[in-house]
């Protein structure tokens, strides 16, 4: 038996991959499910030319349906003893195959590395964090850590299925990376941010897949894989001191559900925590005598966040009668933030920037549109050296980053009564 690939139609800006099997005096034809542009294909060598941006894929279909097309002649026996394949041998033959090739299809031939989508899975439901220093925790991601690797997961199946390939560890090369980000980002229209975390989670898995506990691979070319940034508006936005009043004077007695979005935003932008964070606090947590909140920071751990309780904050905290707090979730947060923005007015124009394929998209929209809960943090943070003049070093003693400037990450430190009162007095003016 012996197979060739050719292009259907040569001449034309994009042609069909046909396979031409011969076996016994008979010629089965059929298409291998593939579109290329003619100066692609290599017919001498009888492979995918290197410019091809899918070129990794294109030639993994290729070499299974040859293997597939191997294993079915040898399944029907047709070279027995004696025997004269005939017409029907040819049509059953091309059945076979083409029932094989099918895009999804699971089969594959003897011998085949096994497909790394399974290991995959196990990545998602075991996988614990490893600390910076390399030390492995039992501690799980977060449950929007663990999405973001389950659509990865969906991503790259998708992926394989489109092109007839089964993804093997030594398949993820800088061959795949150029294939796989031209399918996002032609086919999936997805943008260089969106395509990037993409591959940073399966930069993850393949790290993870490599360590020393599994060695289900020893490729280290994954490594190279360039991951794009976060687009600028992701940074996100903060309201201005005005825009902060605004929303506080605001009536909302007669709507239940935005006045408790405006109150839980304002507690959140007091205290600067994350969503994550803020749903965590219970009565327990509010030192009025001390004039703290205290926190547990769940997203980085970390045990030198000081929260003054500002005057703000005390007030909005005794206005309520059990200090029990009833949160949204943060996607209905985030909606409700957005209807209370568009009804205040909240509408100064933002220049939205976006990256796909490495072109720069701008937008304007009204600055309501991007009004999520993290952007409180972002308000406490503006606000308190823009318009208050705090220092960056007081600052971020409360929202948990680490200062810019490194001689004052090194050498400030900053008492709690010294941080309390500089944050305390700057918030009166509030």
């Amino acid at each position: 038996m012996n197979i060739t690939f050719y292009l259907d139609k040569p001449s034309a800006e994009q042609t069909t991959l046909m396979a031409d099997v011969t076996f016994g005096g008979e010629r089965p034809r059929f298409s291998t499910g593939l579109s290329l542009i003619p100066a692609y294909w290599n017919h001498d060598k009888q492979q995918i030319r290197a410019a091809d941006p899918l070129r990794v894929a294109h030639q993994q279909r290729l070499d299974r349906i040859e293997a597939i097309a191997k294993e079915v002649y040898e399944q029907m026996d047709l070279e027995a003893v004696g025997r004269i394949t005939t017409e029907a041998d040819a049509k059953e033959f091309k059945r076979r195959v083409k029932a094989r090739i099918k895009p999804g299809a699971t089969a594959s031939a003897a011998g085949a590395t096994p497909d790394l989508m399974g290991y995959y899975d196990e990545f998602v439901r075991t996988y614990t964090i490893t600390t910076s220093t390399g030390k492995v925790t039992i501690r799980r991601p977060s449950d929007n850590t663990i999405r973001a690797y389950e659509n990865t997961g969906k991503v790259l199946r998708q992926y394989a299925s489109e092109h007839g390939m089964t993804l093997t560890f030594d398949a993820i090369d800088m061959n795949f990376y150029r294939g796989f980000m031209h399918w996002m980002v032609t086919k999936r229209n997805f943008l260089d941010s969106s395509a990037g975390n993409n591959i940073k989670c399966l930069k993850v898995f393949m790290k993870w897949a490599m360590d020393d506990e599994r060695k289900l691979h020893s490729n280290i070319a994954f490594m190279k894989f360039y991951r794009a940034m976060s687009d600028e508006n992701e940074q996100g936005v903060a309201l201005t001191l005005q825009e902060l009043r605004l929303l506080r004077d605001a009536d909302l007695s007669s709507i239940e559900r935005l006045q408790k979005t405006r109150d839980t935003y304002l507690l959140q932008t007091f205290t600067a925590l994350r969503y994550s964070d803020l749903e965590l606090l219970e009565p327990m947590n509010y030192d009025f005598k001390n004039k703290f909140v205290v926190s547990p920071i769940k997203k980085t751990g970390s045990k030198n966040v000081i929260i003054p309780m500002i005057q703000p904050c005390e007030d909005l905290l005794k206005a309520l009668p059990s200090l029990q707090i009833e949160f949204y979730c943060n996607w209905h947060q985030n909606r409700h933030l957005k209807e209370l923005g568009q009804m205040l007015g909240i509408d100064a124009p933002v220049i939205v920037c976006k990256h796909q394929g490495g072109k720069r998209i701008e937008t304007v929209v009204p600055k309501w549109q991007l009004l999520t809960t993290h952007s409180a943090r972002r308000t406490f943070t503006t606000i308190s050296i823009e318009e208050f003049g705090l220092p960056e070093q007081v600052v971020f003693r409360v929202t948990g980053h680490k200062p810019t400037n490194r001689v004052a990450a090194r050498y400030f430190k900053g008492t709690r009564e010294g941080i309390k009162t500089a944050v305390c007095n700057a918030w009166a003016a509030f």
